[in-house]
């Protein structure tokens, strides 16, 4: 074999192995980190109890959503939603209300996902009107996509969520507090 036959094949040869190594990760990719952020809202978890069951079918990132089905503290959702490069994305969730502070939900069926589950949480604020508000999203889709993508994509989308319920929130806050007082302060009628 002559040098330049050896010279020209080494490099063809480690491009293989180096494209041979790269499809096969991609393949072989571990799932995306859950994604969880949080947010402190102005109002009562009452008020973002509300909020977030409005925002179930009200979100303006859902492409279209409907109420599947509902029975005390279970409901089922479909939900679909525009992920970049994945396109329209279907999700059929089991969600499961456990007040006053939490509701979970779990992927039944996804054209896209293995996993999309998550929860909403809320915990005691600085004040008695206020509250920390955090959405966690574990979403595994099941073709291949790069996890550091699917995990930026879904961390926008929950923040969005996030802030489209605390103006929400912080609203019927407001709301709220203007009915108790007109309540409180009711003038006497004159005769």
């Amino acid at each position: 074999m002559s040098v330049f036959k050896i010279r020209c094949g080494l490099p063809l040869v480690a491009m293989f192995l180096l494209s041979t190594v790269i499809v096969v990760a991609s393949t072989i990719q571990k799932p995306p980190a859950p994604v969880s952020e949080g947010v402190n809202v102005k109002a009562r978890p009452q008020a973002i109890w509300l909020s977030i069951l409005e925002a179930r079918t009200a979100d303006p990132g859902l492409t279209s959503c409907k109420m599947l089905s509902e029975n005390g503290r279970r409901s089922v959702l479909k939900e679909t939603f525009m992920v970049p490069v994945l396109g329209d994305v279907g999700c059929t969730l089991s969600l499961l209300d456990s007040p006053p502070n939490r509701m979970d939900y779990k992927l039944i069926n996804s054209d896209t996902f293995t996993t999309f589950d998550g929860s909403w949480v809320m915990t005691p604020g600085a004040n008695e009107h206020s509250t920390r508000l955090v959405l966690s999203c574990d979403a595994v889709p099941k073709r291949a996509v790069p996890p550091f993508f699917l995990h930026m994509v879904i961390d926008r989308k929950v923040k969005k969520r996030l802030d489209f319920v605390k103006t929400l929130a912080e609203r019927k806050e407001i709301q709220m507090q203007t009915v108790a007082l007109g309540l409180g302060q009711q003038q006497p009628s004159s005769r």
